[in-house]
């Protein structure tokens, strides 16, 4: 976990980093005393610890803004999560979508909670991020369509069109196989022409043919084959 921690009384600072560091000992805490400083930092942290109330130029609320501002958008890393001596200012910091508001003096307790609440958050967050990124998107005619690269067990070329096999069924693809190819990306190999294979799902080879899990049998040239066992043989190494 990746906190900046931004409050201009020092004494405040470091009470709320050592309660982050009593939850998470491995966390990295960056500390600041201004606002417009936290906005800098937040850039590469999970969760921002801020006071409202500065006396020294931009507030929280403005912070928040301009954290947003720089990412994508409310619901997004970093979470903010206020604290304030002042109840009056909770519908300013909800109306900016902080993950959450404290008064203060900070409870030990209630401010764990929160805090354990923050990191199974950013858990949940990253995780999504990174399904995300295994999906591609593939277009036919009209139809624009999600899939996801690690469901894909090979694609095929029939002509004009190519034919995307999943686990759950097949698509089509409007592109070229050169195309396709390049969209699958790593992970990946094009063992004919005709065929691509996810090496993920390949059971056994030789110099003809590439056997997969499911019991597909695909035509292996004998050009692409010395290729093909170098990158497979990467592949599991990786994998391992």
């Amino acid at each position: 976990m990746t906190f900046v921690v931004c409050d201009d009384e020092e004494i405040q600072r470091k009470k709320i980093s050592s309660m982050i560091q009593t939850i998470y000992p491995d966390a990295l805490i960056m500390e600041c005393g201004r606002a417009d400083e936290a906005v800098a930092m937040s850039r590469t942290v999970q969760v921002v610890v801020m006071d409202i109330d500065m006396d020294n130029g931009m507030d929280g609320i403005e912070a928040a803004k301009n954290i947003y501002k720089q990412g994508t958008g409310y619901y997004s890393l970093p979470l903010i999560i206020f604290v304030t001596g002042y109840q009056e200012r909770m519908s300013e910091a909800f109306s900016v979508h902080a993950f959450h508001f404290m008064l203060k003096p900070i409870r030990k307790r209630e401010f764990e909670t929160v805090l354990r609440e923050a990191g199974f958050a950013v858990s949940k967050m990253l995780k999504a991020a990174a399904d995300s990124k295994d999906d591609i998107v593939i277009k036919y005619g009209r139809e624009t369509i999600s899939v996801s690269r690690s469901e894909v067990r090979y694609a095929e070329s029939r002509g004009r069109v190519q034919v995307i096999h999943t686990v759950s069924g097949s698509r089509l693809y409007s592109g070229t196989m050169a195309e396709l190819e390049k969209l699958l990306g790593d992970g990946f190999y094009r063992i004919h022409r005709s065929f691509i294979v996810n090496m993920d799902f390949v059971q056994h080879y030789d110099r003809t043919e590439v056997n997969l899990l499911d019991g597909s049998s695909l035509m292996m040239s004998k050009y692409k084959y010395p290729g093909f066992v170098k990158s497979y043989v990467a592949h599991i190494s990786e994998r391992s």
